[in-house]
């Protein structure tokens, strides 16, 4: 009887460890670790979340209940075109910005959440190799104009 409980003890915390190390593996099935970078726009810093990967891109912030006054998300993409974004599963409306390289070449402002079947589409007016999105109003706030620069660091 002793010798079943320790087995059982013993297959029960080999099972306990190999959960554990599942989920200190992958870091974004808890949610605990996002790769953040911070951004400067118009003598203004951010934290962002970046999307830099296919999956990241295609969720964005969809779900995300809100966003902090200076939080926002920077998807970078490996190269430059005409880019199309949309509003879908959002939850509160942003300003969507467009980053050729190092400067602003255009936005959108104000853009509201749609749901799971968006009906809107906002293209970047030129190729572009980044995309900021913000809390809506953060662009008449902070007075961003076409040509000005950001900084990633």
């Amino acid at each position: 009887m002793r010798r079943i409980f320790f087995i059982a003890l013993i297959i029960s915390l080999l099972f306990l460890s190999l959960i554990s190390i599942f989920f200190h593996s992958q870091p974004n099935v808890l949610g605990s670790q996002r790769d953040q970078k911070k951004i400067t726009v118009n003598d203004q810093t951010f934290t962002v979340d970046v999307a830099d990967t296919d999956n990241k891109r295609v969720q964005g912030l969809s779900g995300r209940k809100n966003l902090k006054q200076n939080e926002g998300m920077l998807f970078i993409f490996p190269d430059k075109s005409i880019r199309a974004f949309w509003m879908k599963d959002m939850n509160f409306p942003l300003d969507i910005i467009w980053i050729d390289s190092d400067t602003i070449v255009g936005f959108v402002e104000n853009a509201p959440p749609e749901g799971a079947n968006p009906i809107n589409r906002y293209y970047s007016p030129v190729p572009v190799d980044k995309i900021l999105e913000l809390n809506a109003g953060t662009v008449k706030n902070l007075h961003i104009e076409k040509g000005q620069k950001i900084i990633i660091y």
